[in-house]
């Protein structure tokens, strides 16, 4: 078993900034493309969604690494984002009411907060106050990301 946790750790630690972006760049890319194949009439599959979201957070995450000055783990700040989103889409249907969106969306993104909270403690980061911030802003800058995504390819349809 400490085997599997060294080696887990390894490729986490292998996945530096640059790599990151890479694989970023690729996600998105792929998730263009696929759109583009299949050109769905609302504007966006929901597959190409997740390829698209997935390459912004990968983005997003080597920006704060970067800033931050330490490898913030991507596989659990993508799970973190991903998860609690799609529960969040489950969940919400068609909601006809902003404060029935409210009530379920707040909820939701104080707890990615809180997970992304949690990563960077996970990641080294050591005083409370740069973590908390930190998060909330990772968590800002990922939603922006991914209300980009979701609007552009249904914008330009």
């Amino acid at each position: 078993m400490s085997y599997i946790v060294e080696q887990w750790n390894a490729l986490l630690e292998w996945l530096g900034t640059g790599k990151k972006v890479m694989l970023g760049v690729i996600f998105f890319v792929a998730g263009v493309v696929v759109n583009w194949l299949w050109q769905p009439p609302e504007g966006l599959m929901h597959g190409s969604f997740l390829l698209l979201m997935t390459g912004v957070l990968f983005l997003v995450n080597a920006l704060f690494s970067k800033l931050c000055k330490c490898n913030i783990h991507i596989v659990y700040f993508v799970l973190a984002f991903i998860v609690i989103l799609e529960l969040a889409f489950w969940l919400s249907g068609d909601l006809q009411k902003f404060s029935n969106a409210f009530v379920l969306w707040g909820p939701c993104f104080l707890f990615v907060w809180a997970l992304q909270y949690v990563i960077l403690q996970v990641s080294g980061m050591e005083k409370f106050s740069k973590r908390a911030v930190i998060a909330f802003l990772e968590t800002v800058v990922g939603l922006i990301g991914i209300a980009a995504v979701f609007v552009i390819p249904i914008y330009f349809k």
